[in-house]
C-alpha cells in the first residue's frame, strides 16, 4: 500500500505531465467551475480548434477529482449577424477523470464504490459553448461532461457547471 508521501510524489507527476503543453500554449487561462464538480480549472489554448483543459476538485471531507480532456473549438459555429451571439464558441472533447478517496464511501457515486480508500479511474466527453470577450480576457463557459467510470466498477458518471476563465498571454 503507497504511503500519503507516495500518493503525492505521483500525484505532482501526473500535474507536471499535465501541465507540459503550456509550453506550447497560443495562450493559457486558470479560472473556476461550479457545480458538479466545483473545481479549479486550467486551459492550455494550443490553437483557435484545440486545447488542453485540467481541473481538480476536492471534498472537505474526503476525495479529490483530478480531470483533463482534449477539447476540439467550433468557432464561428453560429452564422449570424449578432456580435453576441458570433462570440459563442461550441466544444465537444474527450478526457479522462482520476478520483481518490480516503474514507469509507458511504453510498456509490460514479467513481467509487463502497471500499475504504477507494481509486476511481473514468472516462468523460465534455460538451460544452463558451463566451468569449477581449477586454477584459474572461470567458464564461457552460458544460456537460456525462461519462463512465471503469475502476473500480463499471457505471455511468455526470459532471457539468458554470464556468468563469480569465486569459492570459
Amino acid at each position: 500500500m503507497d504511503t500519503y508521501n507516495d500518493i503525492m510524489k505521483k500525484l505532482i507527476v501526473i500535474i507536471a505531465l499535465l501541465l507540459t503543453p503550456t509550453l506550447y500554449a497560443k495562450s493559457n487561462s486558470i479560472g473556476f467551475l461550479l457545480g458538479n464538480p466545483t473545481a479549479i480549472v486550467g486551459q492550455t489554448v494550443l490553437s483557435e480548434t484545440s486545447s488542453y483543459q485540467a481541473g481538480l476538485a476536492f471534498s472537505y471531507d474526503d476525495s479529490i477529482l483530478i480531470y483533463a480532456d482534449r477539447l476540439y473549438h467550433y468557432p464561428g459555429a453560429f452564422k449570424t449577424t449578432e456580435d453576441f451571439i458570433n462570440q459563442l464558441t461550441p466544444y465537444i472533447g474527450v478526457g479522462a477523470a482520476l478520483a481518490i478517496t480516503t474514507e469509507d464511501r458511504r453510498s456509490k457515486n460514479g467513481y467509487f464504490d463502497k471500499d475504504e480508500g477507494s481509486l476511481g479511474l473514468g472516462v468523460r466527453v465534455p460538451l460544452g459553448i463558451e463566451w468569449k470577450n477581449d477586454n477584459p480576457a474572461l470567458g464564461i463557459y457552460f458544460e456537460i461532461a456525462p461519462g463512465i467510470s471503469i475502476f473500480p466498477e463499471t457505471s455511468a458518471a455526470f459532471m457539468g457547471g458554470l464556468g468563469f476563465r480569465y486569459f492570459f498571454n
